[in-house]
């Protein structure tokens, strides 16, 4: 019998197991942020670009979801510091249910290890991960190295660590930062046994160094990508998205994928 989470995964993943998503909960903490000012025209120009899924806001979703087409969606469910306070206090804001109200596909939480408060931190986690459990909710964790330890480590391992945690306590599948090679990515997927989404943090210098970064992934073992910034403040959004779901799903090289911009 195929369960609750496999039918919503298949709406975020494709047949090939690999997911192009763009990140567009950015503005929940740091605002207007150039290329979202409007978020209706960037989704439409992401949706055209043939994005997978949409990872986003319960007000993006409920005032523009309608744009979103046939891409699943992914709701930000914690969060709680905004860039005029002092960067504190982030936690659980919504849970679960509240994805099944909005018709989203998944849920996606924060997941620090070597947070300063980890045992609050992973708490918060672990309660999301039991109720998606129990709503058949896909769950997604963003997981990434905190403090002094994770600095002085490799940042595979360090990023390791992160992604293994997050499954441990149940995560479907994890967005995480790229470790810089393709035998840094090898090692974080074969330490954690859930499919991996690479993120893009800052916007890049160059579309090939982007690019780039999306085929040393996937030669690494990630299964695709979770990108904000990189798609959305690009010029040509639309573009960039087909660009990198011609080498996630396509198989392209970068210099094949770079002809689509």
């Amino acid at each position: 019998m195929v369960g609750g989470k496999t039918l919503r995964l298949n709406k975020i993943f494709r047949q090939d197991g690999r997911a192009v998503v763009v990140a567009l909960d950015h503005a929940s903490g740091m605002g207007p942020l150039p290329g979202i000012e409007n978020p209706e025209g960037a989704v439409e120009k992401l949706v055209k670009g043939g994005v997978d899924a949409i990872m986003t806001t319960p007000g993006v979703i409920t005032r523009f979801g309608s744009k979103f087409g046939r891409a699943g969606v992914i709701l930000r469910v914690d969060g709680g510091s905004t860039i005029l306070g002092s960067g504190e206090g982030f936690g659980k804001l919504f849970g679960p249910s509240m994805a099944l109200t909005l018709g989203a596909d998944a849920v996606c939480s924060m997941g620090f290890a070597g947070a300063p408060d980890e045992y609050g931190h992973w708490s918060y986690v672990a309660s999301l991960s039991e109720e998606c459990q129990k709503l058949q909710i896909p769950f997604l964790v963003e997981a990434l190295p905190r403090g002094q330890k994770a600095k002085s480590m490799a940042p595979e391992d360090a990023v390791a660590v992160a992604c293994r945690v997050a499954a441990e306590l149940g995560a479907d599948f994890i967005k995480t930062s790229y470790p810089g090679s393709p035998r840094g990515m090898a090692k974080v997927a074969h330490a954690c046994y859930v499919p991996i989404l690479v993120l893009g943090g800052p916007k890049m210098d160059s579309d090939k160094a982007l690019l780039e970064t999306v085929a040393g992934a996937l030669e690494g073992g990630a299964a695709g990508v979770c990108m904000g910034r990189n798609l959305w403040q690009h010029e040509h959004p639309d573009r960039i998205v087909a660009a990198i779901a011609e080498i996630v799903h396509g198989g392209s090289s970068v210099d094949s994928a770079l002809k689509q911009l």
